[in-house]
């Protein structure tokens, strides 16, 4: 995969994706209760176009992010993601592209390599889109995380080079390295890998909402 990290064009502000309850580039607003699981720290910097994608010969790989709660047992309700749209740098990363998320639990530190997927949501393609999307999902089932066991949300990359889908992602000066994960194939069996491996630092903003029992 390919960090966009330098792009820089003007785009318009993130659009609203009403039939996914997207909210642009801020999150829709938190319930009363619920807890946001994410990578994010509070001293990475999270720059307007800073952006994971695909290099050639890796479209539709997945970009996995593990997310631990707070306490035990806790209930994932939604998860939330941000798609980049900015053109530059030989790609274009296309905001309106379908795509596919899948949904998992592992008491391990990487994603299984055929993990057992307990939610796909199917994001169908949308060419009104021209600028960033922030995607908001309510699971139709909540999925409960009983004692060590993570939460994995895990991003299908769609397009085909250079008509790409791109992830936003944050810079962090202290990464967490078993935090951020590439599928290296389009199905399971995955051969999954840090990001880190492939000199990236980014932390997805890949994110899971939900509360404690």
């Amino acid at each position: 995969m390919a960090d966009a990290g330098g792009l820089d064009a003007a785009v318009p502000d993130a659009q609203i994706d009403a039939a996914l309850v997207d909210a642009g580039t801020d999150a829709p607003a938190v319930d009363a209760g619920l807890v946001r699981l994410s990578i994010i720290s509070a001293a990475a910097t999270c720059g307007p176009d800073t952006a994971v994608f695909p290099a050639p010969g890796e479209e539709g790989m997945y970009y996995a992010v593990r997310l631990t709660p707070p306490a035990y047992p806790f209930v994932v309700t939604a998860i939330e993601y941000e798609i980049d749209a900015n053109p530059g740098a030989g790609v274009n990363c296309l905001a309106s592209l379908a795509h596919s998320v899948q949904v998992f639990t592992a008491t391990t530190v990487a994603p299984p390599t055929t993990p057992t997927v307990l939610e796909e949501i199917d994001v169908p393609a949308d060419p009104s889109i021209v600028s960033d999307r922030a995607v908001h999902a309510d699971l139709t089932t909540p999925i409960t995380l009983d004692t060590g066991e993570d939460l994995f949300v895990s991003l299908k990359m769609t397009g085909l080079t250079p008509d790409i889908l791109c992830v936003k992602t944050c810079v962090d000066p202290d990464p967490d390295f078993d935090r951020n994960y590439w599928s290296n194939a389009t199905m399971a069996p995955f051969s999954w890998a840090r990001l880190h491996t492939f000199g990236l630092d980014d932390d997805a903003r890949i994110e899971a909402l939900g509360r404690p029992l």
